[in-house]
């Protein structure tokens, strides 16, 4: 065999590997959609649900999580702000989405703790008086389903086509004498962003997690979130306040008033019971960059601890997980449409002070998206 004969046998086993490789589907590659051709989602039900959700120093992160909920059915937000120093950068973020009635903003509630919750026991009783709260407002608004996720969790329908606004009403009508189910979560890991992923919603930016559900790591366990059903006709009295007032994120075990603990053990039964039906939705939690990551270290130092909380031990723990899963990605070209349309912006572009900033050319209105590969000179001498 000649030499060029070897370099055309090389050359075509080269075509063909890589050919292979482009169509395998790896995390690393982040894999979007064709925006161009994608099918909408609707809501059906007149059912209304709402989330709320305890937020601090989240710039950045607060108008694709509207985005995404109210693609899927939810008919509004409420963010309960624990003392931010980027409350002002917060409020602008979400100016165009309370302009449209699909979100609120909350500095105080019943319960706030603010700087005076310095452990995790009082931090955990502020965030059950905030979903007290939550629960009191969705249901004096009339409406019918209160969805529990913190910022980082993203509930995604079991079944393509439905929305998860629908597939909650759609259980609960199944079972009319339940008014809770909990929800399993599944652990994404930070990988491969180390900086946070300015152009690409969490959705996209995170496609790998832990194969088991519930679980961050082979050692480490995340409990499950909640649904409740607030409005129905089979409730008494102290069913309801039961629902509205000691349920919180987790359970109903573990109110935070004195009088929840005789409420539960009194009233569970009637909205906790069997059948236990295959689940409408499950919850994708999401690790963030190292980046977003350490600024969070930093926001919530003065709450938990550095060594009980947010520290580069804790970080390590969510790292787990190379089971590749990109359900979530089907919706994120209407989620960017909704954004689009919302706040005027025509590209996705992550609010917030990133070193990735190198990447951005700024205007005076608002931030556009460059090349990188045009900065590279930067690092070659």
């Amino acid at each position: 065999m000649n030499i060029g004969a070897l370099v055309r046998i090389i050359l075509t086993l080269h075509t063909l590997f890589i050919s292979i490789y482009a169509n395998i589907k790896s995390p690393f590659e982040q894999h979007l959609p064709d925006c161009n051709n994608y099918t909408l989602i609707e809501r059906k039900t007149t059912a209304k649900a709402g989330v709320c959700v305890l937020v601090k120093d989240e710039e950045g992160f607060l108008a694709e999580f509207v985005a995404y909920y109210v693609v899927q059915g939810v008919s509004h937000v409420i963010f309960y702000d624990d003392n931010s120093t980027t409350i002002d950068k917060m409020a602008y973020e979400l100016e165009p989405w309370i302009k449209r009635g699909y979100a609120s903003l909350r500095r105080n509630w019943d319960g706030y703790l603010g700087s005076a919750a310095v452990t995790w026991g009082k931090q955990m009783h502020q965030k059950k008086m905030m979903e007290r709260d939550c629960k009191l407002t969705l249901h004096k608004w009339g409406y019918m389903y209160h969805i529990s996720v913190d910022l980082d969790e993203y509930s995604v329908p079991m079944h393509e086509g439905i929305s998860l606004v629908d597939g909650i009403h759609k259980i609960f009508s199944e079972n009319p004498h339940r008014g809770v189910f909990n929800i399993q979560k599944l652990q994404f890991s930070a990988h491969p962003h180390i900086l946070e992923p300015l152009d690409k919603l969490t959705i996209e930016a995170y496609q790998s997690r832990y194969y088991q559900q519930n679980k961050f790591s082979p050692r480490k366990g995340v409990m499950k979130k909640t649904i409740y059903r607030l409005q129905n006709e089979n409730y008494s009295n102290d069913t309801l306040k039961l629902i509205l007032e000691c349920c919180t994120f987790h359970s109903c075990r573990q109110g935070p008033l004195k009088f929840c603990w005789d409420l539960h053990n009194k009233e569970i039964g009637k909205i906790f019971n069997k059948p236990w039906p295959d689940p409408s939705h499950v919850i994708f939690h999401y690790a963030r960059s190292l980046e977003k990551y350490t600024l969070k270290q930093r926001s919530w130092n003065q709450h938990i601890g550095f060594n009980s909380g947010y520290g580069i031990s804790k970080y390590l723990e969510r790292a787990h997980g190379w089971t590749f899963d990109d359900r979530a990605v089907r919706y994120s070209c209407q989620v960017r449409q909704l954004l689009k349309e919302v706040t005027g912006d025509q590209a996705f572009l992550r609010n917030g002070n990133w070193l990735r900033h190198y990447e951005v050319k700024k205007s005076k209105k608002r931030s556009k998206p460059v090349n990188p590969y045009l900065h590279r000179d930067m690092y070659i001498s």
